[in-house]
């Protein structure tokens, strides 16, 4: 049977990002305080935008406050893109490294391959791995990877494993967690001694790079605004009072030629960055709806009542990409009854109960603490009684479960909390000062 080539047209469908939608992706990504000053920067240097200051903010002060809104340390995006400014790289692979930042889920993978970025972004595959390989050079070690072998492999390289024994290990993980030597010899090429030496070294590697890295506690200027409508549901707007008025001087525009030099320069940035700002509040409004809809019984009863809501789900309810989610939630907030609330606080993962149905985590986490606070003086709870507990209530979950969530909330082991205990009951009274209060 002979074999021929022929062209064959075939209709494809995809999502292609211009530079203006990554512009405005990079604007949703960037958090409100760092927004500002890039804003000011921009008009300080192109005379076509002009900037009218928010109104007074009607919390914590206004903005005279402003760098209480500030983290004391960097968040893992910022973090990143730090450490790419301060590498020998060519500028456009910076650029996208820092952009592929907000491509980043909670774990620290990228979403996407790099054939799938480069025809995205409409650029060339090889600048696409390039910059993939920047950020895989970034601290932790395995951010960036796009799948668990890749995550596992740039770790193990990192500590001093060759490349090739790295990559056929991480390709054959089960054969070597199953320990069939003989077969791992054949595929890996390595002795048993070794390969049980490499399989004892991987158990020790992180799979979620990300999750090592503790975000900071921040005070974030809250961007949207949730109230009741009077009619059982929710009302979700921009806070207009946090982002200054941005636009074209419209005025000197007319006085100024087609082909004056001075508006070739500065008109297509000004115009981005008005288009860009006008983006960021369509999809944060977007997001923030969605959200609010997808958690309208915790706003109706309360924290309690937190529903289980992941990224993709919000996402595909949306007809959006995950990471064009995940940046606007990034370092977002909304207010609602006066209390602040992140934006990605409503994302959790969920829990089995008693009756087959999901709880989340953010509820389960809730339960733990209250039990730890309404421990007696004399006594602490251990996880394992925390979770014979839960699973009275209908919560169906495993021991190391707890400790993970209870690491989360920064709470001490029950032996921790127990030696706390002893040491405030048996603390010195001090010269001249009343007893040491009891617990």
């Amino acid at each position: 049977m002979a074999l021929n080539q022929r062209l064959q047209p075939r209709q494809t469908q995809r999502i292609a990002l211009t530079p203006a939608l990554r512009h405005g992706l990079q604007i949703l990504q960037t958090p409100i305080i760092e927004l500002h000053a890039e804003i000011a920067r921009l008009a300080a240097e192109n005379p076509l935008i002009l900037v009218e200051d928010a109104q007074p903010v009607s919390f914590r002060g206004g903005m005279e406050g402003a760098e209480d809104f500030v983290a004391e340390q960097e968040t893992l995006a910022q973090n990143l893109r730090h450490q790419l400014s301060l590498m020998q790289l060519e500028r456009p692979t910076m650029l996208l490294a820092q952009f592929l930042t907000g491509d980043l889920t909670d774990d620290g993978y990228l979403d996407s391959t790099a054939e799938e970025l480069s025809q995205n972004l409409g650029l060339p595959l090889d600048h696409v791995a390039a910059s993939i390989r920047a950020l895989q050079a970034c601290e932790p070690v395995g951010v960036g990877a796009r799948n668990l072998a890749e995550c596992l492999q740039l770790q193990l390289i990192d500590k001093g494993v060759s490349g090739d024994v790295a990559r056929l290990a991480c390709q054959h993980l089960d054969i070597l967690v199953e320990g069939n030597w003989k077969k791992a010899e054949k595929l890996i090429g390595l002795p048993q001694a070794e390969l049980e030496k490499l399989t004892d070294l991987i158990r020790t590697l992180n799979p979620r790079p990300a999750r090592q890295v503790a975000e900071p506690t921040r005070h974030i200027m809250p961007e949207v605004l949730v109230e009741e409508d009077g009619q059982g549901g929710f009302r979700v707007d921009i806070n207009q009072s946090v982002m200054p008025a941005v636009r074209l001087d419209a005025e000197l525009l007319a006085r100024l030629d087609a082909k004056d030099e001075l508006l070739r320069a500065h008109r297509a940035p000004a115009e981005a960055l008005v288009n860009g700002l006008a983006f960021r509040a369509q999809t944060l409004r977007q997001v923030a709806t969605a959200l609010v809809a997808r958690q309208q019984k915790f706003f109706t009863f309360g924290p309690d009542h937190m529903e289980p809501l992941t990224r993709a789900a919000l996402a595909e309810a949306l007809n959006l990409h995950p990471s064009t989610v995940g940046r606007a939630l990034t370092d977002k907030a909304l207010t609602f009854n006066g209390v602040v609330y992140p934006l990605s606080d409503f994302l959790t993962s969920s829990v089995g109960n008693a009756d087959g149905k999901r709880v989340s985590a953010y509820v389960v986490q809730r339960k733990i603490r209250r039990l730890i606070e309404q421990e007696d003086a004399d006594s602490t709870l251990s996880d394992d009684e925390i979770t014979t507990i839960l699973k009275r209530e209908g919560v169906d979950i495993a021991r190391r479960t707890v400790a993970k969530y209870r690491g989360c909330m920064n709470v001490p082991s029950s032996f921790e909390r127990s030696r706390r205990k002893v040491a405030r009951r048996t603390r010195p009274e001090a010269p001249g000062g009343e007893p040491p209060d009891q617990p």
